[in-house]
């Protein structure tokens, strides 16, 4: 499937795909945080997802804007580690 644009969800293969799941929480990771990610993770949120954004996934082309864009998201969604969500999964 591919997904053009700062939204993932603007394509409507993978907003089908993530509605006839049944699930309601998006785990999000990818590359250019601070404009694909918190794009993504602000629209999975007004279409009632529960976002998950695991921070050590995704990345950008500079560690100051990553920080700044991951405190920026974790105002709006939740922002995990993957050393964190393994403890939830029960690794």
């Amino acid at each position: 499937m591919t997904v053009s644009g700062f939204d993932a969800f603007s394509s409507p293969a993978l907003a089908d795909a993530v509605r006839a799941s049944g699930k309601r929480t998006v785990l999000l990771t990818g590359f250019t945080t601070e404009l694909e990610v918190y794009v993504t993770s602000i629209s999975a949120l007004s279409r009632n997802y529960f976002s998950v954004v695991v921070s050590d996934a995704t990345s950008t082309y500079s560690e100051r804007v990553y920080y700044e864009a991951l405190d920026l998201i974790s105002r709006s969604v939740e922002v995990i580690d993957t050393r964190d969500l393994m403890k939830i999964w029960g690794e």
